[in-house]
């Protein structure tokens, strides 16, 4: 067996203590420098890629405009070319209350079509009919 001499040992010892040794302050922050270097660059080409889908999204979006008022009273708002007609409305050519169009849409007895900027689901004017009715009275048990 051999003996290793202390001097080596110690000197052993300090290489693997100076190996080992914490990150001075210097070196955190740069290393903390770098990482926001690199976080930076994932950012801004998120954030490019942001801008890319909601260009894209603005090319896709249905888009409900008002049609131009003419005197035989032809305007109203159209989507996809097609006539929409809000709640109040489809209450009223029908001949009927707001509540019942509302149990209706929910019945799926209309196309309904959500429009931007309105509250409440509106429907087509060309699906508006006025459903069969079903058996009057109670089920009995």
């Amino acid at each position: 067996m051999s003996m290793i001499n202390p001097a080596v040992g110690r000197a052993m010892a300090d290489q693997v203590k100076r190996t080992r040794r914490e990150p001075t302050d210097a070196e955190r922050l740069h290393e903390a420098l770098v990482e926001n270097a690199r976080l930076i660059r994932e950012l801004a080409l998120a954030h490019v890629e942001i801008k890319r889908l909601n260009a894209e999204n603005d090319k896709l979006a249905v888009r409900a405009h008002r049609a131009p008022k003419t005197n035989a009273g032809g305007a109203g708002t159209f989507i996809n070319g097609r006539k929409v007609v809000n709640q109040v409305e489809a209450a009223k050519h029908l001949g009927v209350k707001q509540y019942q169009i509302s149990r209706w849409l929910k019945a799926g007895k209309f196309e309904k079509v959500e429009v931007p900027g309105h509250k409440l689901p509106s429907i087509y004017a060309d699906s508006l009919h006025k459903p069969e009715r079903g058996q009057p009275g109670r089920k009995k048990k």
